[in-house]
C-alpha cells in the first residue's frame, strides 16, 4: 500500500475544486499528443489491413495528429474557416531547373468558398436528431500543407 509520503508530487496552480497534482519526472504532454498515443495504441490492436476511423473536433485536427498518425488511420473532423489549402502539385512533363514545386496554386479559404457563387453544390439528405434534413455539399481534394504535410486531404464544405 502506498502512503502519502511515498508519492512525490508537485503542486500546479490551484483550481476552485482542489489542488492539481502531477507526479514528478513525467514530461508534459498536450491533449493532441495524448490523443495520438491513444490512436496509436488502438491501431496496434487491429489486424493487418484493418482501418481505424477517428472522428475528432477542431482541437484534435491538427499537425500533431495528422502528421503523426499511423498509415491506416483516417481522421474526420472540423477545419478552420481560414485554413490555407493548396492544389495538389502537377508534375511537369519536362523537368526544369531548380527545386520541383511542393505545392500547387492556392484556392480561396473555406470561408471565401462558402460566399462564392461559382461552386458546384450537391444536395444530400441526412438524418439529424431523427429528422431528415437536406444539406448542400461541395467536396474537393487539396493539400493542407501546414497540418497534413504532403498528403492530400479530402475537404467537404456543407451548408443547409
Amino acid at each position: 500500500m502506498m502512503c502519502k509520503e511515498d508519492r512525490q508530487v508537485e503542486k500546479d496552480i490551484p483550481d476552485p475544486f482542489g489542488i492539481k497534482v502531477r507526479p514528478l519526472g513525467l514530461p508534459y504532454k498536450t491533449k493532441p499528443e495524448i490523443g495520438l498515443e491513444l490512436i496509436s495504441m488502438t491501431h496496434s490492436w487491429l489486424r493487418q489491413g484493418e482501418r481505424l476511423r477517428v472522428v475528432a473536433d477542431l482541437g484534435y485536427c491538427c499537425e500533431t495528429i495528422l502528421k503523426g498518425r499511423p498509415e491506416d488511420v483516417y481522421v474526420t473532423g472540423r477545419i478552420r474557416m481560414d485554413a490555407s489549402f493548396f492544389a495538389p502539385v502537377q508534375t511537369p512533363a519536362i523537368r526544369r531547373r531548380g527545386r520541383p514545386r511542393k505545392r500547387g496554386c492556392r484556392p480561396p479559404t473555406p470561408a471565401a468558398m462558402l460566399q462564392g457563387p461559382n461552386l458546384k453544390w450537391s444536395e444530400i439528405r441526412a438524418f439529424c436528431y431523427e429528422k431528415e434534413i437536406r444539406l448542400m455539399v461541395h467536396q474537393f481534394t487539396a493539400l493542407w500543407y501546414h497540418s497534413a504535410g504532403h498528403e492530400a486531404v479530402s475537404i467537404v464544405l456543407c451548408h443547409d
